[in-house]
């Protein structure tokens, strides 16, 4: 809204296509985090806290089967599918294609861009494991939340930047492009030194079954005994 200067879907669209330029480029950490709370919002992998398919004890995908379950599943779809033409109309241009959209009807481009990110959630769903409600609250209120605010008032004076220096359109949103993908590496990692945060890498080796499980536990046994 900072950038464009309204609220109207058609309005986005129009600021992205008279700059050349998908939004998802200029704000490439609004973009994740739009992402990321999406996938929250509609309970898919990896932040499914509050309905997950690994569930055994409660949850629709234990408790209905047949048409019943199949309609929750028709909805969990169609949100997918939402977000997925929210995020194409606020960063990937929307109906608009480069000029393609003169040759190819606007909504075969939307639906094309709706259909890939909502591959990027199926591909989320089959790499990510699940998230526990810890991490995702610290995640959310010590990452996206702080970093957002400071994105927030970086995009409002780069617009005042465009709107006021009289320099050209193009010169201003491409120097806010390598000022917003610097500022996000750097800030990100800035912010995650700031918080001591240190990422839980360890070796991986595979694990027998002589060495864990039933085969030890009788072998510790005979040894007792």
């Amino acid at each position: 809204m900072l950038l464009t200067g309204s609220l109207q879907l058609s309005q986005i669209v129009a600021w992205q296509q008279q700059y050349h330029m998908w939004l998802i480029v200029l704000l490439p950490f609004g973009a994740f985090t739009f992402m990321f709370a999406s996938t929250a919002e509609i309970n898919r992998t990896p932040n499914d806290i509050g309905e997950a398919e690994s569930e055994i004890v409660a949850g629709f995908h234990t408790e209905y089967s047949g048409m019943k379950a199949g309609l929750f599943l028709a909805v969990e779809l169609g949100n997918a599918l939402l977000v997925g033409a929210m995020m194409s109309t606020f960063f990937l241009g929307g109906y608009t294609m480069f000029g393609l959209e003169t040759w190819i009807p606007g909504y075969l481009i939307l639906g094309a861009k709706t259909f890939g990110v909502y591959f990027v959630f199926v591909w989320l769903r089959a790499t990510l494991p699940r998230f526990r409600l810890d991490q995702l609250m610290g995640f959310a209120w010590k990452f996206l939340i702080p970093l957002s605010i400071i994105q927030l008032l970086v995009v409002a004076v780069e617009s005042m930047v465009i709107v006021q220096s009289g320099l050209s359109g193009l010169v201003t949103v491409g120097g806010s492009v390598l000022v917003n993908v610097v500022l996000t590496y750097f800030g990100v990692r800035a912010w995650a030194n700031a918080i001591g945060y240190v990422p839980e890498v360890g070796e991986s080796a595979p694990i027998l079954t002589t060495t864990v499980g039933g085969l030890r536990a009788a072998e510790r046994i005979q040894a007792v005994h």
